[in-house]
This record gives structure tokens, sequence and C-alpha cells, in this order.
């Protein structure tokens, strides 16, 4: 089976993903994204005046069993699965009108790996989107501080990107003394284009159930068909239109 056949995987299926896609993609850089990476000093500019203003805190990722070492994995959003916070691109204007040229952006978001810290390994939400890594603040290279994407190694430089399938089994790892910063967008695959809205639905959808599950523990404990219509209903709640 080709990636032209490949079908959509959700992390919410309960099933582990087994398409065709690479683990990493040569050949998505668009003129969007070099035009981005010339402005990485004007991206971190932003950054450390809003660090200065919150205090040097970001915050956390919500799941924090992800996470081993010293530190913190923190994520700044942007666009969430298609959700605009306004609040944060309104602290960094110029950041945000380089992600609006961007076309079929799902979500962007500035994330810091602490130092001496370890994401462990994990599964994306779905193969429907290519993720796009830019070095901002990068501390060491491999082997101190890298990433593995099924098997296949890498490091992130400062001013380029890589792009990677997040459904593909991956960690990340910083065990340099500072922190490391990317900028990360994830963009609609192109065989997945005109699926835009509900695959930002769905997974919409399933990080509200997650959330549900983490305020009533109950919920986990639901057979998979209910947890299933509940994910649904809460689908017709969340969805952009």
């Amino acid at each position: 089976m080709s990636a032209e056949t490949e079908q959509i995987w959700y992390a919410f299926s309960g099933t582990h993903y087994s398409g065709n896609f690479p683990a990493f993609f040569s050949d998505s850089e668009t003129v969007e994204f070099r035009t981005i990476a010339k402005e990485r000093i004007v991206i971190l500019q932003e950054l450390n005046r809003f660090l200065s203003e919150q205090q040097n805190t970001l915050p956390s990722y919500f799941n924090k069993s992800l996470i081993q070492g010293d530190g913190n994995w923190d994520v700044l959003h942007f666009i969430r699965w298609g959700e605009r916070m306004e609040k944060n691109l309104s602290a960094f204007p110029r950041t945000a009108a380089l992600l609006q040229s961007i076309p079929g952006i799902t979500s962007a978001a500035i994330t810091r790996l602490a130092a001496n810290t370890t994401i462990l390994p994990h599964e994306g939400d779905t193969n429907a989107v290519i993720r796009c890594h830019l070095g901002l603040q990068i501390p060491a290279a491999l082997p101190d501080c890298g990433m593995e994407v099924n098997n296949k190694t890498t490091s992130w430089h400062e001013d380029k990107w890589f792009f990677f399938c997040d459904a593909h089994k991956h960690r990340a790892w910083n065990n340099s003394g500072q922190d490391r910063i990317v900028l990360i967008v994830d963009i609609i695959h192109p065989i997945f284009k005109e699926q835009f809205n509900d695959v930002c639905n769905n997974v919409r959808s399933a990080l509200e159930l997650q959330r549900v599950e983490g305020r009533f523990p109950i919920v986990k404990k639901l057979p998979g068909a209910m947890r299933g219509i509940l994910r649904r209903y809460l689908k017709q709640k969340v969805k952009l239109h």
C-alpha cells in the first residue's frame, strides 16, 4: 500500500499506527517555512519578552507521565487543532503574522524542554498532519540533545526545520545543561486536506474526553463503546465550523 492510499488513523481508536508514512518527510519545506526560519531571532525576542513578563514560566504539558528527569516540558499554544489562542497570539504579534502565512495549519506552539529532561516514547494524535519543528534555541547536538522517530534519530539545528510523522512512536531528550526551545507547527497532510475540519474536530473531542477523564476518573472505566459515544457527543460541542 502506498502513501496515496493511506487511511486516517487516530490514537483514540485504541490501535497503534501501522500506516506507510515515513518517519521523516524530506519534501515539506515551503517558501513560508523558509521565511519563518529566517525570523528565528524575532520569535525568540518575543518569547524572551513574554517570559520576562511571566516570571519565566510557561504552561506545563498536561500529561506528566511522559516526562522524566529534572525539569518540565512546557508548551505555549498559539493554535490548537484549529482553535486560535488569541491571548497568546496577541502577545507574539510578529510570530502570529508568520504563522498566518502557512496554508493548512492545524496547530502551532512553542515548546521548552528543560535541561536533563526526557520526553518518553509516545504516539501522536493522528497521522493526518505533518509535524514541523524549527530549532529556536538548541543547546547541544546528538547524542546529548535529540529526537527519535520510529527508530530513526535526528537533532535540531537553529534556523532549520525538520518534518516528521507524529503518529509514529517518538521520544526526545535534552541531556545538556540548558533549555531546548522549539517552534512546533502542524499542517494537514496534503492527501487529507479536504478533511481539515473533521480531523481537528476528532482530535479536539478526544482531548476533551481526556480532560473529562481527568476530572471524573470513573469515565476511564466505561466500556469502549460508551466512551466512543461520549467522544462523539463532545465532538459536537467543540467542533469547528
